[in-house]
């Protein structure tokens, strides 16, 4: 009796499969308003971080194989209309629940061609955030689906940074790039989560490698990575990027107005081009520990020990923006392959002298 039925009818499992398939994708279509996507972003953006996006490029949705909203020639500024930074395209990925939800959650969010301008208005925003005590409490932001990031630069600032009066567009000049984030992939992060970190930074000519996880906790209004376990490569840029090859484990916090606190443990294998540098002849593998004291105005010491079969030194290293103008110390003993041994050496950099301005 099948026999005489028509073969679309035999294959009428094949439709629905087809029909299943497609359906997702015409409801976002027809459900997905990039308007009201546009409106949630800058809703974050203005109340989350005191931030204006403006959108100058096209604003695309393609709905296959899952909803992404594109963004082309998106512009940063603050709330005094000062151009902050600007990316090339922006990209949003849309869970299937937002064809329900309103306003629309959004998922991965995916940054390519970036450029932050450094200067006073990029100061004056930031310190919003680095008020000091009393200071405002830190959240992790909630992306459940992370984001990622290519090409990120970071400008300096000089007369050239100017801008149109009363525009938000950033006048970018011919400046040097003192700082590129080459990727930075984030999955996922908020409260409670196990975030994943994997980051490539080049600056001066050096490379710098991370792959960081840790549970992200919040904790007395500070940010708290807490049984982080990283691996660590630097080097100068080219074949030599991973030079330096380190693993450790440890804990890290960012406090609400600069400065951080924590311990971290790592092994660095093959120490030999790090004694290049510092004129010693190491091959033995060094232990590092790094104890970090920080306060709340971006006043962070690490305690450093370093010590391995040739070398045992200790000593305090500040870092943070006004690291230079205090004075950094490692000292102790070397036992050199190359026969040296010296008591009592001394590392040290000296307080960058006034610029007389």
């Amino acid at each position: 009796m099948s026999a005489g039925r028509p073969r679309w009818y035999r294959r009428w499992w094949l439709w629905l499969l087809l029909v299943l398939l497609a359906l997702p994708a015409l409801l976002a279509a027809i459900l997905l308003d990039p308007a009201s996507i546009e409106r949630t972003l800058k809703q974050l953006a203005r109340e989350n971080y005191g931030l204006e996006l403006r959108i100058e490029g096209q604003v695309a949705l393609t709905v296959f194989p899952r909803p992404r909203l594109a963004l082309t020639q998106v512009r940063l500024s603050d709330g005094a209309s000062r151009g902050l930074a600007r990316m090339e395209r922006l990209e949003v990925d849309l869970p299937w629940r937002s064809l329900w939800t309103s306003p629309p959650p959004l998922g991965r969010i995916w940054v390519s061609d970036a450029t932050i301008m450094q200067g006073p208005g990029l100061d004056d925003w930031l310190a919003q955030f680095t008020t000091g005590p009393p200071a405002p409490a830190l959240h992790w932001p909630v992306l459940e689906d992370g984001i990622s990031a290519r090409r990120i630069r970071f400008l300096a600032s000089t007369t050239a940074a100017a801008q149109k009066p009363d525009s938000a567009d950033l006048l970018i000049a011919e400046e040097p790039t003192i700082v590129e984030i080459e990727a930075l992939d984030l999955d996922p992060l908020y409260p409670g989560a196990q975030a994943r970190i994997d980051l490539v930074v080049l600056a001066e000519g050096y490379r710098l490698g991370l792959e960081l996880g840790g549970q992200a906790e919040e904790a007395g209004g500070a940010l708290r990575l807490a049984q982080t376990r990283f691996d660590l490569t630097f080097g100068p840029s080219g074949d030599q990027d991973d030079a330096v090859s380190a693993q450790g484990e440890g804990e890290l916090s960012l406090l609400p107005a600069g400065g951080g606190r924590g311990t971290l443990k790592l092994t660095v294998s093959d120490p030999r081009w790090l004694g290049e540098q510092a004129g010693l002849a190491l091959r033995a593998p060094l232990s590092v520990q790094i104890d970090l004291s920080g306060e709340f105005d971006h006043l962070t010491d690490a305690a450093l020990t370093l010590n391995s079969a040739e070398l045992d030194l200790s000593g305090t290293w500040p870092l943070g923006p006004d690291s230079p103008s205090r004075q950094a110390q490692l000292q102790g003993d070397y036992r050199g392959t190359d026969g040296v041994q010296v008591k009592g050496l001394v590392i040290e950099r000296l307080p960058a002298e006034p610029s007389g301005e």
